[in-house]
């Protein structure tokens, strides 16, 4: 199972109808990989370091989490340092050793 953030985890518990923008990293972002995204949600741009944003259905979140090319899950708006090469802002659990 591919490390969490606990904003996903609270939605995941309790999803509704709406939609949220997340960082996935990949182990790899293949064009494989990428398009087991999409057939989840709206892939808005892959980034560096094998992170891609990707807009789902709350709903749809145990299916993400199910995928075994997904290492990290991210709620996109603390995941600033993601995109310049970190595992996520300081404070997220992704920072701390397993």
């Amino acid at each position: 199972m591919p490390q969490i953030q606990p904003g996903v985890h609270k939605r995941m518990e309790n999803p509704d109808d709406a939609r949220v923008t997340l960082l996935v990293g990949l182990k790899a972002a293949t064009q494989a990989n990428v398009e087991q995204l999409e057939n989840i949600g709206d892939v808005e741009e892959v980034l560096p370091y094998d992170i891609v944003a990707v807009s789902v259905h709350e709903e749809e979140l145990e299916a993400l989490c199910s995928l075994d090319t997904v290492e990290s899950i991210e709620v996109e708006e603390t995941g600033s340092q993601m995109q310049s090469g970190g595992t996520g802002n300081q404070n997220s659990p992704l920072d701390s050793p397993p």
